[in-house]
């Protein structure tokens, strides 16, 4: 009697087909791992290993540290490689998750994030010029404003100045060219009178 022949998924990509006891010795090697979806004649769909009747065996022989976890764990997140000027420097903590909560205030506050050096990017004063002063000009400087916080998350950091400076200069033309417009309208009403 012939044995079952087996494919498995590995990278997006198809491989076999192997014989049973081919693919077991994979696992054994671990070569493959016990999570990896297989597939053989007879079957309705893909499957992991760990959960095929015919492959319990292979799993239960092995050692528990042979065998992947089920769940793996979060990795920890990278602390910057050196101190943030001039601010103390802190003790990292071993626990995968004790910056998650830094990091989601951080962005609340639009600040960049640790190890980044800070850039102004002027949205809340482009937005007030938007609504309070000119408009075109205060839409220009929301523009600009939203890219400076992408720019420096991604190292470009001339870039985010150059925005950043961009977004003031636009804030800075819609406050006077309104002063102007407001100016210009109450004078020529006082000359009609």
């Amino acid at each position: 009697m012939m044995s079952r022949e087996w494919f498995y998924m590995s990278a997006g990509q198809k491989h076999g087909p192997f014989e049973e006891s081919e693919l077991k010795s994979k696992l054994v090697r671990g070569d493959i791992r016990f999570d990896v979806l297989v597939w053989s004649e007879g079957m309705s769909g893909w499957k992991k290993v760990q959960d095929i009747p015919d492959f319990k065996d292979v799993e239960r022989s092995l050692p528990k540290a042979v065998i992947p976890a089920k769940k793996i764990p979060p990795k920890p997140v990278e602390q910057a490689a050196g101190p943030v000027m001039g601010s103390a420097t802190e003790p990292q903590e071993s626990s995968p998750g004790a910056r998650i909560p830094e990091r989601r205030e951080s962005r609340r506050r639009s600040k960049p994030q640790t190890g980044s050096p800070y850039v102004p990017n002027y949205l809340v004063h482009a937005i007030f010029c938007t609504i309070c002063c000119c408009l075109p000009f205060g839409i220009a400087g929301i523009l600009y404003a939203t890219k400076v916080e992408t720019y420096v998350r991604l190292g470009m950091m001339d870039a985010a100045w150059d925005a950043s400076n961009k977004a003031r200069m636009y804030c800075l033309t819609s406050i006077i060219s309104s002063v102007v417009v407001f100016a210009l309208y109450f004078l020529i009403g006082f000359a009609q009178l």
